[in-house]
């Protein structure tokens, strides 16, 4: 009988990482000056400088709409829970996150 020589091939699977879109609706009358939005940011000493300046954007923006896109576990949710607090504080309801 014969034998067959495979050459030695190490296959690695490459994972596709998960990004998550999320995407706030504010209302035009709720916006941070930048200043202000700054101060919220630097209370929370948890958040990395990527998750400040998301927070710092958000809440000093104009825009309606915001899309906050990370892949899974990078703190999308944890900097979303600080946008919430902070347009609550200002006596704003949220829904949704």
């Amino acid at each position: 009988m014969g034998s067959i020589t495979v050459p030695d091939r190490t296959l690695q699977r490459q994972k596709k990482p998960s990004v998550t879109l999320v995407f706030c609706k504010l209302r035009p009358s709720f916006s941070l000056a930048r200043q202000q939005a700054i101060a919220v940011s630097d209370q929370h000493s948890h958040l990395n400088r990527a998750q400040q300046r998301v927070v710092e954007d958000v809440l000093s923006s104009a825009d309606r709409i915001q899309a906050i896109q990370g892949y899974a576990g990078a703190g999308k949710t944890t900097t979303l829970s600080v946008i919430r607090n902070a347009a609550e504080a200002q006596g704003y309801t949220v829904e949704g996150f």
